[in-house]
């Protein structure tokens, strides 16, 4: 999985899976939404069903800025993922 539009505006590819699923508490197994990686084990090879939650989450590091970073949670449907939430679709500035 290589997030193309971020390599081709010229920044890293991020090391990190996309989300994860949600259970009980936050990481409590389960599928994974991510690259075939020997520090995942079998969690991205697992089935996606219908009535599972996840998180997705990409992020960046900006030079300058720092990371940028959203999480949005979505639940698995017969059509698809649908967002739990209404998406987050402007970048928030937070000043300390």
């Amino acid at each position: 999985m290589k997030p193309k539009r971020i390599i081709d505006s010229g920044y890293p590819e991020f090391k990190y899976a996309l989300g994860h699923q949600l259970g009980r508490v936050a990481h409590d197994g389960g599928a994974l939404l991510g690259p075939l990686w020997e520090k995942y084990g079998d969690s991205p090879n697992q089935k996606l069903e219908v009535g599972q939650i996840f998180t997705v989450e990409p992020g960046l590091a900006v030079d300058g800025f720092g990371y940028v970073g959203l999480e949005e949670d979505v639940v698995m449907t017969t059509n698809g993922a649908e967002y739990l939430g209404e998406p987050q679709r402007e970048i928030v500035l937070l000043k300390g």
